[in-house]
């Protein structure tokens, strides 16, 4: 169940983005499902982003993928920063004894060991993003 979120939350984020005066914010937009992704990003879409803040980078993680033509950006990586990757996700104890069956994909293990290899570098994985300003974040639809 997706829980509402507070102005509380929206208090707290932009509390923690003037602390960190971060210039780009990733944000995951898929419906994972815990539904934790969806609840950010309404949060993030409800703050007032300082003028430090240059770029909104949206992605998609393992529940969902961009259709054509609706990503703007790609990142090509080699095995050693997917090799990090995995590790971050790993530590997130909300990732522990993941239960998830949507039809393809039952673990994280699973999204590992289906991570986009690139066709155009060889022995590099890529991820797609949506670049966005921080002004379009309040009105964009997932």
């Amino acid at each position: 169940m997706l829980f509402r979120s507070t102005n509380n939350d929206v208090v707290k984020m932009s509390n923690i983005i003037q602390e960190l005066k971060p210039n780009h914010i990733f944000i995951a937009i898929d419906k994972d499902p815990k539904e934790t992704h969806i609840k950010c990003f309404e949060i993030l879409q409800q703050v007032k982003f300082p003028h430090y803040v240059k770029k909104i980078w949206l992605y998609k993680s393992a529940w969902e993928d961009w259709d054509k033509n609706t990503f703007n950006y790609s990142v090509y990586f080699d095995k050693n920063i997917l090799d990090k990757k995995i590790l971050s996700i790993n530590q997130h104890i909300s990732q522990k004894n993941l239960i998830v069956n949507n039809g393809h994909i039952t673990s994280m293990k699973d999204v590992v060991n289906n991570f986009r290899k690139s066709e155009i570098c060889p022995n590099y994985y890529f991820e797609n993003f949506r670049i966005i300003e921080p002004s379009e974040l309040v009105s964009y639809v997932r």
